[in-house]
């Protein structure tokens, strides 16, 4: 069961139609955390639904750090220093 106000993308298989039900719904900060993960859909984010978006980039290997944010995020969080 979702909360109030949230809508579940898992039911919108279009990354289009899911891009717009999020700038339908007022979203103004984004956050990706599943970076190249299976079943991650960036192409969401490269379709820029929302004003702010976070990439979330946790890894244990600095080779692997910042892959996804460099490209579809304005601001990132990691645990790599820079």
């Amino acid at each position: 069961m979702l909360a109030s106000g949230l809508s579940d993308l898992t039911q919108v298989p279009c990354n289009g139609k899911a891009a717009d039900v999020i700038h339908q719904d007022g979203i103004h900060i984004l956050v990706n955390m599943n970076g190249y993960t299976k079943g991650a859909r960036n192409e969401i984010f490269a379709l820029r639904p929302a004003p702010i978006q976070v990439c979330v980039d946790f890894v244990r290997h600095h080779y692997r750090c910042f892959t996804v944010s460099l490209n579809l995020c304005q601001y990132r969080c990691t645990n790599v220093p820079l």
